[in-house]
């Protein structure tokens, strides 16, 4: 499991409770965004992801659509993140799928 990406996710889903929602891409305005997107990108190159780091991964595209940094980051390393890819276009969440879809 990666550490540091589940330590952000988790201090993600914390902040998110108590979150001002006022304008779309709220969830952008988590201190650590940029962080959090940087660390998935690297765990998105990885070979072998638990379950665990493949649910956190999800939920950070899921939580940060509206810049849509991860679809950008996955058009440039399809290659390398096409396993992660595969994954995620069997997401639950349509904003997962539409994400994915584009990056593909």
């Amino acid at each position: 499991m990666n550490n540091q990406l589940h330590q952000l996710v988790s201090e993600w889903k914390r902040w998110i409770e108590t979150a001002d929602r006022f304008e779309d891409g709220w969830q952008e305005f988590f201190p650590k965004f940029q962080e959090v997107i940087e660390v998935v990108g690297d765990a998105m190159l990885a070979h072998n992801l638990s379950d665990n780091d493949l649910e956190d991964i999800e939920f950070v595209w899921a939580n940060s659509s509206e810049g849509e940094l991860l679809v950008d980051y996955s058009k440039k390393h399809k290659r390398e993140c096409f396993e992660v890819l595969k994954f995620l276009a069997k997401s639950r969440n349509p904003e997962v799928r539409w994400q994915v879809y584009e990056a593909l």
